[in-house]
This record gives C-alpha cells, sequence and structure tokens, in this order.
C-alpha cells in the first residue's frame, strides 16, 4: 500500500536552529509515527536523523506488505444446469472482478466453481459475480475440520492386539475370512493425505488418488491424520493374516487439506466425485464441520448413485448441531465410546448419529514410521469403515444399502431399547456382522419382501420355504408388528427391535390378562402370534431370519382386548384366520399404518365394509376382543 511522508521544517527565530517534524501516514488511516527534533540546517546529524527515521519506519512497513498481502476468501459459484464450460470472470468486462477475483476451483458435473475474492469489499465482488450469465447463486466455502481429538506416541504394541478392534469382535470377524478366496475392495479416504510410502500401507495404495491442496498426483500427507486412517483400515482388512495372504484391498488417497488450513467443502466435493468416478465401493471421509454445502451434498447424491458406501465421524464438540458431511442424508454417521461403553465425552450425538465404536487411544500408524494412540471420532469411523470393507469382501453382492443394514442390524444396542440419539443403532459388532454378511451369501435360500404400510401384496420367495430372511417394511409413524416364528438368531425382542430409529418413544407390547401396556426391555423375550406396537421415524426396513417352523405355535388370549399377529406367512382372511376362536371372538380391529388411524372393525358374519372376509397381512398386528378367554390354534 502507498504510503505518504510529511516533512515539516522551520526556522527558529534565533536563526540557528531548526525544527524538524516527521510524520508517517497511510492512506485511509490517521497518522501512524511521528518524530520531531532540533538540529542545525545542513547539519550532518540532521541528515543523518532523516535518514535513520525513514529506515526505521519505511522498513517494517515493506515488510508488513511481503507478509500480509490483502486477504482473500473463497466463494462457491453455482451454474444452472447445461451452463457452457468454462464461465470466464472477464465477460463481466469489470477490471476489478478479472484484476482481484481468481478462479481456483472448477467442478462442471456438481454445477460449481470457486472463486478466490478480497476480503474488503467482499460483498460487492459477491454482487458482481452474480451478473455473470450462468450463475445462479453464491455461497461462502465452508472449512471442515479432521475430526481428531489428539494423538500419542507408542511403541513395541501390535496394531491387530489393542482393545478397540477386541471390544468390536474383530478376531471373531478374521476367523471367518479364507484366504485367498475373499472378494477385492476399494476404499477412498478422504483427509489430509497418505504416506504413500509407509511399508504398512504401500502395498495397498492406489496411483488414481489425487492431491486437491496442491493439484498433484503425487501423496503425501504433512499432518499424519489420513495415514492414521488407513492404517486402522488397513491393519482391520489385512487382519492377524501374514503377508504371504494378505486381502485384496485398494486405498485411493484424497488429500484435501491439512491441520492447519482446514479442509474446504469444495475441495471434500471434488474429492468424493473423484473417489466414485475411480470406483471406490467405500468412502470414509475423515473430517467435518457446521454448515450445509449444497455442492459437498451433490457431491455425496453423485457417489450413492455410483454405488459408493459413504461414512463421516459425528464430530468432536459433545453437541447435537448439525454436523457435515456426516449429517446429509444417505452418510453413516459415527460416534465413540470409551472403554466402558459409554459415549465419549466429547463425541457428538443427535438423530443422525447411526452407530458408535471405540475412539479412545485407538492404535495406528503414523508417518514417520512410528505408532501413535489417537481419539476422536474419525477412529471409530475407520473401524466402520474396517468392518464394512470385510462385510463385502465375504458377500460381494451386497449393495451399499445391504452392507448398511448389515451393520445396523447387528449392532450391540445401547441405551435405550431401539436407535436413539446418543449410541444410533448401538455399538459395532463386526463378528456378528461378517458371519451375517457370509451367512447371506452361502445360505439363504428363501427372500421375501412384506410391506406393513399398505398391506401385503404378494410374498416374493424362492428356494425352501421353511428359513429365509424377511424384510418387514414399516412406515413412519406407529405400527403394529407380529411374527409368527421365533427369530433363527435366538434374538429377543429388544434385539429385534434396536436397529428402528423410533425417535425415542418406547416400544411396547399388550399383556392382555392385566389389559395393560408393557414396555420392552433389552431382554423381553419374544413369543410367536403375540403383538408389537413400535414407533418408526421414517420408511425403514426390520431384518430377521425365522426359524424353520415345525409345528404350529399357540397364543393364551384373555377375555378383552388382545393384540394377536396372524400364524401364516401368506394373507388370511379374518374368518379364516381367527376359526380356531369363532366361538369367542366379538371384533377385530386393523391399525392403517400409512393413514396412522384405525379402519373400520370386523365383525363375525357381517358385510360390506364390515365384512369377516376382508384380507389381513402377514408380520401385522390386530386387536381381538374376546368375550372368553381361550387358546389360540392355529390352523
Amino acid at each position: 500500500m502507498a504510503r505518504v511522508l510529511l516533512f515539516h521544517d522551520y526556522q527558529d527565530r534565533t536563526g540557528g536552529l531548526i525544527c524538524l517534524h516527521v510524520e508517517f501516514r497511510v492512506p485511509g488511516l490517521f497518522i501512524v509515527g511521528s518524530y520531531e527534533t532540533y538540529c542545525r540546517r545542513y547539519s550532518v546529524s540532521g541528515i543523518v536523523l532523516i535518514i535513520s527515521l525513514l529506515i526505521c519506519w519505511l522498513i517494517p512497513l515493506v515488510i508488513a506488505d511481503q507478509i500480509n498481502p490483502e486477504e482473500t476468501e473463497r466463494v462457491i459459484l453455482y451454474t444452472a444446469a447445461g451452463v457452457p464450460s468454462p464461465i470466464n470472470l472477464s465477460s463481466l468486462n469489470n477490471s476489478a472482478v478479472s484484476e482481484n477475483c481468481t478462479v481456483v476451483l472448477r467442478a462442471p458435473q456438481l454445477n460449481f466453481l470457486v472463486v478466490e475474492i478480497p476480503v474488503n469489499n467482499s460483498s460487492f465482488y459477491q454482487n458482481e459475480l452474480l451478473k455473470i450469465s450462468g450463475i445462479n447463486n453464491i455461497e461462502p466455502d465452508p472449512i471442515r475440520i479432521p475430526d481428531f481429538f489428539s494423538s500419542t506416541p507408542v511403541s513395541n504394541v501390535s496394531i491387530s492386539e489393542q482393545w478397540a478392534f477386541n471390544r468390536t469382535d474383530f478376531p471373531q470377524a478374521w476367523t471367518l475370512l479364507k484366504p485367498g478366496l475373499s472378494s477385492p475392495v476399494s476404499i477412498a479416504i478422504i483427509d489430509t493425505g497418505v504416506d504413500s510410502s509407509h511399508p504398512e500401507l504401500k502395498p495397498f495404495i492406489n496411483q488414481h488418488g489425487f492431491d486437491w491442496v496442491d493439484n498433484s498426483t503425487i501423496m503425501q500427507d504433512v499432518d499424519g491424520h489420513g495415514t492414521y486412517l488407513a492404517g486402522i483400515v488397513c491393519a482391520i482388512v489385512n487382519g492377524d493374516q501374514n503377508s504371504s495372504t494378505e486381502r485384496n484391498l485398494t486405498i485411493i488417497p484424497e488429500r484435501v487439506g491439512t491441520n492447519a488450513t482446514g479442509i474446504y467443502a469444495s475441495r471434500s466435493a471434488v474429492a468424493i466425485q473423484h473417489a466414485a468416478d475411480n470406483g471406490a465401493k467405500i468412502i470414509l471421509m475423515g473430517y467435518g464441520g457446521s454448515g450445509q454445502c449444497p455442492a459437498e451434498e451433490a457431491a455425496i447424491s453423485y457417489a450413492l448413485s455410483k454405488g459408493s458406501l459413504l461414512i463421516a465421524p459425528a464430530g468432536n464438540e459433545a453437541s447435537n448441531e448439525g454436523h457435515y458431511p456426516s449429517d446429509y442424508d444417505g452418510v453413516i454417521s459415527v460416534g465413540s465410546t470409551a472403554k466402558t461403553d459409554g459415549l465419549s465425552y466429547y463425541s457428538n450425538y443427535g438423530i443422525f448419529v447411526d452407530l458408535v465404536a471405540p475412539g479412545e487411544g485407538v492404535l495406528s500408524v503414523w508417518p514417520d514410521n512410528t505408532m501413535r494412540t489417537g481419539t476422536g471420532t474419525s477412529p471409530s469411523t475407520a473401524l466402520v469403515t474396517g468392518a464394512a470393507a470385510l462385510i463385502s469382501s465375504v458377500n460381494p453382492d451386497l449393495n451399499k444399502d445391504e452392507i448398511r443394514s448389515i451393520l445396523e442390524s447387528t449392532s450391540h444396542d445401547l441405551g435405550r431399547t431401539g436407535r436413539d440419539i446418543y449410541y444410533g443403532y448401538g455399538l459395532l459388532d463386526a463378528g456378528v456382522a461378517v458371519a451375517e454378511a457370509e451367512k447371506q451369501h452361502t445360505n439363504v435360500q428363501s427372500s421375501y419382501s412384506l410391506n406393513l404400510s399398505s398391506g401385503l401384496d404378494q410374498i416374493k420367495r424362492s428356494g425352501s420355504f421353511g428359513k429365509g430372511i424377511i424384510g418387514i417394511n414399516l412406515s413412519p409413524g406407529w405400527n403394529f408388528v407380529s411374527v409368527p416364528s421365533f427369530p433363527a438368531s435366538g434374538k429377543t425382542g429388544g434385539d429385534l427391535f434396536q436397529g428402528i430409529n423410533t425417535d425415542g418413544h418406547t416400544i411396547w407390547k399388550y399383556n392382555a390378562v392385566d389389559q395393560d401396556w408393557v414396555a420392552v426391555e433389552k431382554q423381553t423375550n419374544l413369543t410367536p402370534l403375540e403383538g408389537f406396537l413400535l414407533y418408526s421415524d421414517r420408511q425403514s426396513s426390520l431384518p430377521l431370519v425365522l426359524d424353520n417352523r415345525t409345528k404350529a405355535h399357540e397364543l393364551n388370549m384373555s377375555c378383552g382386548w388382545n393384540l394377536v399377529g396372524l400364524p401364516n406367512m401368506s394373507p388370511m382372511t379374518a374368518k379364516d384366520a381367527l376359526s380356531p376362536i369363532s366361538k369367542n371372538w366379538v371384533s377385530l380391529l386393523q391399525y392403517n399404518s400409512t393413514k396412522q388411524n384405525y379402519d373400520p372393525a370386523i365383525i363375525p358374519g357381517a358385510n360390506g365394509s364390515h365384512s369377516d372376509s376382508r384380507m389381513l397381512s402377514p408380520f401385522s398386528a390386530y386387536w381381538v376382543y374376546m368375550n372368553a378367554g381361550a387358546i389360540y390354534h392355529p390352523v
């Protein structure tokens, strides 16, 4: 910036001395320095004094100019679909924009570009940029940070023997893996980069990664966080195997920022798209921050459409405020637990948390060829990512939604029964998850799809009738459900319903003897034909495997209201379903979960809307009023 120096001299009345007054000014500011002294005109000391003052004041100002150039900020310009690329800033014929604004990133497939503008007069430049044809919106580029709380160097330890792996039952999962038979899994790690020369990681690094900070294909990690996450994932997928039987794993590293500068959401967006385009089946995003970003959200939608499973840490602010990218729809949000299974004191919580995993003192590699234990929700996310990789490895036919369903349905329920705002669906259980994936791959002989909200239109199945996976689709709101047989896994009622987000509502069953509701706890036994009332916050699926039914189950029914399910796997009329108790039932009420209200009552022998020839759907529960107690022996 230009400086103005004002010199004033005047001779005193004796004529022998002059007063020198020097002021140093910066345009637009007050005087920033002044000096006044007396000396004789033309004296050497006076000249030396003036030169010294100039040096003392000008050198710091010149250095300041070099160290602190005019600050800039990044803004994202969103373009309308189909706008020709590239957009040229010079099209404005505005020299202020063309000279002071710089395009630093273009993402035509995601319909945005990023421009650096001066912080001073930011609103002016943003208004000018909005005048460019094809630009329909402009927003700041949010900054994310790696979700890492702390790290501590350690030595003489083994990654595979650490407590976090044991608590999530990875040793059991490894026993189910068959050397040389696992399918390849490609995982993108979007973070601070990955040390591609590290001996523990080098065999797994894919050269298709990219450094979005330095715009280079040469990967580095000056911070260590991305390398740390990659180490956890590689240790899980490789398990306790030696080098001769290493798993078929590929790591695609995407460097999007540093601990010092943070991670711009725009870089996150292009890295997600790049990873999906390069075949990443699983994408780990080890960072987060406040503020939604349409560019980042569009990239996530794009990756989901390509079949990628996206996983991100819930955040380390001990808050339930918005945190992204973990809170975007379709992303698995992972919280952190301590060795006591309690939620870590720093872990975020809220309705978007899906799973929790150990996040305190988790061991992994570091770029300087050392080992460190780390704490935060990001190591928890790496554990879930590793489990997802094992699931995909043993059952490559599973898509992203099926992998997610297995992770959620096999988790160990913590806190309130069912999904809650602190633990989500529960604590990661890799052993059970991998076993379930392998079982589906090799042993499942039948598959059913049932819809409780609209009634059963058809049952899709192939193979034997006795045993199969049931996908019970719940509609948002209250649902009455029942099963005709015991789960093959021996699950309790608490286990069965833990994968449903009840939005804080208690799950109930009805005690017909006492004519009162009973809360379903974790160890509540599940009785066939018994009805349950549960709340789901969204359209969701309740997976279970039923045991081989060698005989029909019975249910003691009491005088008054009973909550009862169908004994069959196919639709039946009310008359046929209740024929064993035809002398005792008085009326039947069917709850319509789509409309969230009751349909007209069904009455024995009635016609029209009350007819007992109306169809009842399996896996639903119905209110049946009895005039006397009886044992329900299904036909």
